[in-house]
């Protein structure tokens, strides 16, 4: 008598499937899971890039800000003292009236816009920008930078008398340049650079814009004695 067996391979290939199943799985989570991060880090380097871009345009429009502030300033002093524009085109409006102290025997250089460092801030109460917290250039120090913080007021506006620092910090630095292109301490001369600082911190890294500009008396005289 013969017996015949029929061998069964089901179990074994359910194992095997299973496993090629399983293989196939972590595969699958190991690509998408890699394709993630991958996106992850490139959509976090794009909002990274998107934020530092946002930060320094806000930087150079507050660099061309402390400009155009500079400019302000000489122009008040053109239409308010037209009789003499010579003497008081560069006047230091914090020193009272330039006509007054022409007038009464008071003038002085002294009393002139000095070369040196500043900030700029906005006179409500005038309606009118002026140079304050002057530092010169020899006693000008790192610290000094504490001083010029931005700060937000109540309507928005970046100003060093606000509500709430930002990381923005804006020093204005007036150099009087003589007939030849070079810095000189003579007030007398009839030429300014304005070299406008804007200083901000983005993550760990401090990051610095700088606008440079040339602005002259009335006239735009080579020399300010004809």
């Amino acid at each position: 008598m013969f017996f015949f067996f029929k061998k069964s391979t089901t179990n074994k290939n359910t194992f095997w499937k299973r496993g090629e199943s399983f293989t196939e799985t972590m595969i699958s989570i190991f690509i998408l899971t890699s394709g993630l991060v991958a996106a992850g880090g490139l959509i976090m380097a794009a909002i990274n890039t998107a934020g530092n871009i946002k930060e320094k345009i806000i930087a150079i429009n507050l660099a061309r800000e402390g400009i155009e502030t500079v400019r302000n300033v000489r122009d008040t002093n053109w239409l308010k003292y037209s009789a003499n524009l010579r003497e008081c085109w560069n006047w230091q409006e914090t020193n009272g009236s330039c006509s007054e102290a022409i007038g009464n025997g008071a003038y002085n250089i002294n009393k002139l816009i000095q070369p040196g460092f500043y900030t700029i801030d906005f006179d409500g109460n005038n309606y009118k920008w002026i140079l304050d917290n002057y530092v010169s250039k020899a006693n000008w120090a790192n610290t000094n930078w504490e001083t010029t913080v931005l700060k937000n007021n109540l309507a928005g506006f970046y100003t060093h008398s606000g509500n709430r620092k930002t990381q923005y910090q804006r020093r204005i630095e007036i150099k009087y340049l003589a007939d030849n292109g070079s810095e000189t301490t003579d007030v007398n001369v009839n030429r300014w650079e304005i070299i406008s600082t804007v200083r901000y911190t983005h993550g760990s890294q401090l990051h610095q814009v700088a606008l440079i500009t040339h602005i002259s008396d009335y006239f735009n005289r080579e020399n300010h004695a004809n």
